[in-house]
């Protein structure tokens, strides 16, 4: 719990009690956590769209590739997405609150001794939280922040702290969507029927259930919380010994997704496991938790990294570069590093259709 303790203190990860179960209801509310395509589908396609053919640009006018797509570049442009959807298209490029939520974020995950110091700090979750209550107040309808201010609440929901976990949470999907990429660049098979997919069919947004899929089969095969604390609220018995109600369990979800419960799945990458499988359904697998501590964004993220991978695909094809090389023979390695990830990008068959 160190990074979200270093943001405002009314996160809802870090309430307890009636206003816990407040600030739970608000995130819900703002994200619609049940509803797999969000109010905001039109602001989340169009935001990818550009900002992907931005990124791609230099790869668009057919004479080969100018350079590797690289994790670097890909996170601007990852970054910028977020920041449009969260908070509307005029923070797009706030490298300043870029810079402080990387500060803060930071300094949580040092060791203590490394640590910004209590009132420098304080004084940086300050500055934070001004600019991001600045664009709370201006914030436009077609963002979550907009959406946020229209919200009915108590005076103590504070909307304000909530939107700091919106933007971290953001982090471990772009990890995800990279290497998903990495994933179907390795898988021609399920490449072919992601490209399919990516193509516009006109009538408003829709779900993309290949790549959302595919997102989830990622999500399982290199869980961004490898590890799940739990604990019990009855009695029971482990390993022969007796183990009382209130008993915290620290739960390794590689283990559960790959072996184990999770045997059935193994280490072959196959999305099909969440259109026509049993994956959605098996309580051994929790990309994204489960229970009261579920992500309540979980349908808003798998929207915006399906879109994005739909944008990537569009017109483009994608050879992965970097090592370790992925082969579809061969069992998906036990970690994929997204930071090192590279692609020779060229355009696609699809180009222009």
């Amino acid at each position: 719990m160190a990074a979200p303790a270093r943001f405002p203190p009314h996160g809802v990860l870090l309430s307890e009690g009636d206003v816990r179960e407040e600030r739970r209801a608000f995130h819900e509310e703002v994200l619609q956590t049940p509803r797999p395509v969000h109010g905001l589908a039109s602001t989340v396609i169009r935001v990818a769209e550009e900002e992907c053919a931005a990124l791609l640009a230099p790869y668009a006018d057919g004479r080969g590739p100018v350079a590797e797509l690289d994790w670097a570049a890909f996170d601007r442009a990852w970054w910028r997405i977020v920041r449009r959807i969260v908070l509307g298209d005029a923070a797009r490029d706030d490298l300043v609150l870029a810079e402080q939520l990387r500060r803060l974020r930071a300094a949580a995950n040092r060791p203590l001794s490394h640590r910004l110091s209590g009132p420098r700090r304080r004084a940086l979750r300050d500055a934070f939280l001004r600019r991001l209550g600045g664009y709370l107040e201006r914030a436009p309808a077609g963002s979550l922040a907009g959406i946020a201010r229209r919200v009915p609440v108590s005076a103590r929901t504070d909307p304000a702290g909530q939107l700091p976990h919106w933007l971290f949470a953001y982090d471990a999907a772009g990890m995800t969507t990279l290497r998903a990429l990495a994933l179907l660049a390795a898988h021609p098979g399920q490449a072919a029927l992601a490209h399919g997919e990516a193509v516009p069919r006109g009538g408003g947004p829709r779900e993309l259930p290949l790549l959302r899929a595919a997102a989830l089969e990622t999500l399982r095969l290199f869980p961004t919380t490898p590890l799940l604390l739990r604990e019990s609220t009855a009695g029971t018995v482990w390993h022969g010994e007796r183990v009382p109600p209130g008993t915290v369990f620290l739960l390794y979800a590689p283990y559960l997704h790959r072996a184990g419960p999770g045997a059935a799945y193994g280490d072959v990458f196959a999305p099909a496991h969440w259109t026509g499988g049993a994956a959605p359904g098996d309580p051994a697998l929790v990309p994204f938790g489960a229970g009261p501590a579920g992500c309540p964004g979980e349908n808003l993220v798998l929207l915006t990294v399906s879109c994005v991978l739909a944008a990537l695909l569009r017109g483009h094809s994608h050879r992965l570069t970097s090592h370790p090389a992925l082969n579809p023979l061969l069992p998906v390695p036990a970690a994929l590093d997204p930071f090192a990830l590279r692609f020779r990008v060229t355009p696609h068959a699809d180009a222009g259709r």
